[in-house]
């Protein structure tokens, strides 16, 4: 496993991984392949550039969530401070997979509600 990535096991049995270093990064990715850690090293850079560039700090209330997917990579963002996540680009709900919305706080009220599932 690289240096500064440890493993854990989630209350509800699955592994992760997390690098506590810089922006703090979490994967379900199998860290203990070899390929794997490289390609996940790797989307996290390529990802803290991407934020770089956009004047993004990267502080420790950030957390950067990967998932592969074969040659390409899933991430979102999540600020602890409040609670959101977000992405590097701009998407509409219908990219997300959620129902249309009005206003913010509508967005809000449906967020709520998914997570409530």
């Amino acid at each position: 496993m690289p240096p500064q990535w440890s493993a854990y096991i989630h209350p509800e049995g699955k592994a992760y991984f997390f690098r506590d270093l810089g922006l703090h990064v979490v994967t379900e990715a199998y860290m203990y392949d070899h390929k794997t850690a490289e390609k996940i090293c790797a989307w996290a850079t390529e990802v803290e550039r991407q934020a770089e560039s956009q004047g993004l700090e990267l502080d420790g209330d950030l957390e950067l969530f990967l998932e592969l997917d074969e040659d390409d990579c899933n991430y979102y963002l999540v600020d602890r401070a409040t609670e959101t996540l977000f992405w590097l680009t701009e998407y509409t709900t219908t990219e997300l997979g959620l129902k249309p919305v009005v206003s913010d706080s509508h967005l809000s009220k449906h967020h709520i509600n998914i997570m409530n599932i």
